[in-house]
């Protein structure tokens, strides 16, 4: 499963729409593979959603997530 955190300046981003890069890694069973930076390319909601897609991105975790990103 492919799983991103939002970060921003080190931390966890407290808002999904804020954040500045995703931390994305696969989870096998109780494993964690494949970690890497990638920096969310634009403050759209639009493409942040499409980045996500493209990614492959199964769970996202965050502080928040205001509701339009949620309902995108």
């Amino acid at each position: 499963m492919k799983v991103a955190l939002t970060v921003w300046e080190g931390t966890v981003s407290t808002v999904c729409d804020f954040s500045s890069r995703l931390l994305v890694f696969d989870v096998m069973g109780h494993e964690v593979k494949n970690k890497s930076f990638i920096p969310f390319k634009t403050g759209l909601l639009p493409a942040r959603v499409n980045q996500l897609e493209a990614l492959g991105v199964e769970v996202l975790l965050c502080g928040a997530i205001s509701r339009p990103l949620e309902k995108m």
